[in-house]
């Protein structure tokens, strides 16, 4: 049991360098992650954590949790680019460790590990494809 729980920790610091490595260093740049930074700004400033408006207009498009996450970011960090994508990377590094955890070859703490190091590094899991978006929030709901 202890051998899990070192390779759980393992995962989860490793899951966090790669989802947490130059998270604010660019700008937002897809019109995804700008406009929902921007909803979820908008929240923020309003201190409304129920209606997402988007230029002052209702903007339902999507569910809330990720806008949640956002503007838990901002309240953390301020209104920054590594704030609006603070919450994309807990949900990475949430999503990269139950597969260790939780699945039968669990009994083989190596097997485990590389399941979940290998979930965690691939190019669709990493930051800079989604960014902040909601989509994001997917894997875990």
């Amino acid at each position: 049991m202890r051998q899990h729980v070192v390779h759980l920790i393992c995962i989860t610091l490793a899951a966090g360098a790669v989802f947490f490595t130059n998270l604010g260093a660019a700008h937002l740049w897809d019109e995804d992650e700008t406009l929902h930074a921007t909803c979820a700004r908008e929240m923020y400033e309003r201190g409304d954590w129920v209606v997402p408006t988007y230029n002052g207009n209702l903007f339902p498009d999507k569910p809330p949790l990720m806008y949640w996450l956002m503007i838990g970011g901002y309240g953390l960090f301020g209104v920054t680019e590594f704030a609006a994508r603070f919450g994309a990377a807990v949900l990475g590094v949430a999503a990269a460790t139950p597969p260790g955890r939780f699945s039968p070859a669990s009994r083989s703490p190596t097997a485990a590990c590389a399941r979940c190091s290998f979930l965690a590094t691939s190019v669709t899991r990493l930051p800079p494809r989604q960014g902040s978006t909601p989509r994001r929030a997917t894997p875990l709901c």
